[in-house]
């Protein structure tokens, strides 16, 4: 939403004019962003900057991407994972040969000495795909597979301490030990449900882990997934409910609900959906995208860690269009970051919210041509380690060309609380004279 549109529906509310135009330099000054690109070196071949993942100190990049590498060397033209300095740089190759293209995740370990890949393939057991592995940051080339036979493991994470590996699989979601020498049994986190059907007792589904679905809160895990165990659910089975369970799997058969009082009701509204989630640093939120407000239009929302009422993040008079694609909160728990097409139709753009809501400030201002888009997919935005910068992926100088951009999130100045200040004077007086 721009500032000419704020200002309008100010007016439009009666707020005086003085408040208005406060308001409106605090919009314009907030959002008066300079974006800046990361090169790297092997440059980003011709539209491939993919997902990316800082290290938890701050100062690496983990991404996977396809670059062009030296002239006496092969052109890459699959995706491959690389490990660089947070501000751009030399890119070291941490995919090894023999392991096929990376398709897509990537995540560190908490002492930021490696990370774990998704690979494609492994050429010398074609009947292998899309297992996970652990790599070291060095380029070491010393990868160990961490799962196998699962076809299709994906949506990584290591625990805060180390030990464990979470990771999805089609629509389960599991946890193993970790890094051990090799692939190690799985427990599955989110285990059917038995339902006597007559004579019969059917298994039921309570999930079904999507990308970004689940998310670590001390020694537990939450997930989104169904308020009613489901019979055959699939990706398009719609979730309305969360559920918490201890990570190391010993309650996975007795998960806790974690219910959203105001849900849309399937009868007298529509069937909405959680698309993603999160949880807040101080772990009492969860925040998620989903459409319940709108059927078909994903919108941000929070709810407390033991349920009750959802609450929209984003303003009632939002454009009906948006389609608020990945999001990432800031480390210090105080602002969202996400990619949203509040001002173009079907164009993404970067915004910036406080993280209880309100008026989202655009941030990408440095985007040069028409129809430039910002990454809405997982793992395509990120803040820096000390909430100061977001990183993201975007096409803006390029169309259709992906790189890696940084822009740093103005905080409030003197002059901008000033401002503010002589704006909630101006509305106080004018109260007091009405």
């Amino acid at each position: 939403m721009n500032v000419l549109k704020s200002s309008r529906i100010l007016l439009q509310n009666k707020i005086p004019t003085a408040t208005v135009v406060a308001l409106s330099l605090i919009a314009i000054l907030a959002g008066d962003a300079s974006a800046i690109v990361i090169n790297f070196n092997p440059a980003v071949a011709v539209g491939d900057f993919e997902e990316f993942a800082i290290s938890p100190d701050g100062t690496q990049i983990a991404f996977v991407g396809s670059l062009n590498e030296a002239p006496d060397g092969p052109l890459t033209v699959d995706d491959q994972a690389w490990v660089a300095p947070i501000g751009g740089g030399t890119a070291v190759k941490i995919n090894p040969a023999g392991v096929g293209d990376v398709d897509g995740g990537i995540a560190w370990t908490p002492d930021g000495l490696n990370v774990v890949i998704r690979y494609e393939e492994d050429i010398n057991d074609p009947t292998l795909e899309n297992e996970l592995y652990l790599a070291p940051a060095s380029g070491s080339q010393a990868v160990t597979m961490l799962t196998s036979g699962r076809v299709n493991a994906y949506d990584q994470q290591v625990s805060s301490d180390g030990n464990s590996l979470f990771f999805s699989d089609t629509k389960s979601l599991f946890v193993t030990s970790f890094p051990g020498v090799g692939p190690q049994p799985a427990t599955v986190l989110n285990p059917t449900v038995g339902i006597l059907v007559g004579p019969d007792l059917i298994q039921h589904d309570i999930s079904e882990i999507d990308t970004g679905s689940y998310a670590q809160v001390g020694s537990d895990i939450v997930f989104s997934g169904f308020s009613s165990p489901v019979l055959g659910a699939g990706n398009g089975t719609p979730e309305d409910a969360f559920y918490r369970t201890a990570a190391d799997g010993s309650t996975a058969a007795t998960p806790t609900p974690i219910l959203i009082s105001n849900f849309p009701d399937p009868v007298n509204d529509f069937v909405g959906d959680i698309d993603f989630m999160a949880v807040t640093p101080d772990q009492q939120t969860i925040i998620f995208r989903g459409d319940l407000t709108t059927d078909g239009v994903d919108e941000l929302y929070s709810l407390p860690i033991a349920g009750g009422n959802a609450t929209p993040l984003l303003p009632s008079n939002t454009d009906v269009d948006l389609d608020a694609g990945f999001f990432k909160i800031s480390p210090d728990g105080t602002k969202i970051a996400f990619a949203g097409d509040l001002n173009t139709n079907g164009v993404n753009e970067l915004y910036v919210i406080p993280i209880t809501g309100g008026t989202p400030s655009v941030q990408n201002h440095t985007l040069n041509h028409p129809g430039s888009d910002v990454g809405s997919g997982v793992d395509k935005i990120s803040f820096s380690s000390d909430s100061r910068f977001v990183y993201y992926h975007a096409d803006s100088r390029t169309d259709g060309t992906f790189e890696l951009f940084r822009v740093q999130v103005p905080e409030p100045s003197s002059v901008l609380l000033l401002m503010s200040a002589v704006g909630v004077l101006g509305l106080r007086r004018r109260s007091l004279r009405s």
